[in-house]
């Protein structure tokens, strides 16, 4: 299998470098509870997304003593449903991490680009801060070095600011969501 950034996602992620290295990481499918900071249920829902973790590949000379950098850069998209607001978000960061050997841990910061709806009337917002701690576990027995499936749980912060909300909604909003993924691991 490819890693994604091999396939034409460079471009749109701007980072071209890693065409002639390659790339290492995970990518995985994940889905949680969402609970608003504010404390109204009407704002607690549940959040589903797609997230990749990638770093250039041993062989570069960015690495020293021949193992991957354990940091690398993180992109997501999140639908988040609750009965008041709808948000779908981009999220682009910086990770710490490195694979899961079985097990690793993992702590992303980054910032968001969202668009919302509350009842009807649409808003949106962009560069609000988002933070992540988890840990990532390969499943199966297999070589460390070795592609294969990983299983994902981590909790997310993040902070929204609605920039076109109506009068009776808050202008901002916080979530925290715990996250269980199930993705596939690159070496």
């Amino acid at each position: 299998m490819r890693c994604p950034l091999d396939l034409g996602g460079r471009a749109l992620l701007g980072v071209g470098a890693f065409a002639g290295i390659g790339c290492a990481g995970w990518t995985d499918g994940y889905a949680g509870p969402a609970y608003a900071t504010a404390g109204t249920t009407r704002e607690d829902g549940y959040a589903t997304g797609v997230e990749s973790i990638f770093s250039p590949k041993p062989h570069s000379v960015l690495n020293i003593d021949n193992k991957p950098l354990p940091i690398g850069l993180h992109n997501a998209v999140q639908l988040t449903l609750a009965p008041a607001v709808k948000s779908f978000s981009w999220l682009a960061g910086v990770a710490y991490f490195s694979h899961p050997e079985p097990v690793s841990g993992y702590v992303i910061a980054g910032t968001n680009l969202h668009f919302d709806s509350f009842g009807g009337h649409a808003s949106f917002g962009n560069f609000q801060p988002y933070g992540e701690v988890g840990v990532a576990a390969r499943l199966g027995n297999r070589d460390d070095a070795a592609d294969g499936y990983v299983v994902t749980m981590g909790g997310q912060g993040m902070w929204l600011l609605n920039y076109l909300a109506p009068a009776d909604e808050p202008r901002s909003n916080g979530y925290v969501t715990l996250k269980f993924g199930l993705g596939w691991d690159w070496h």
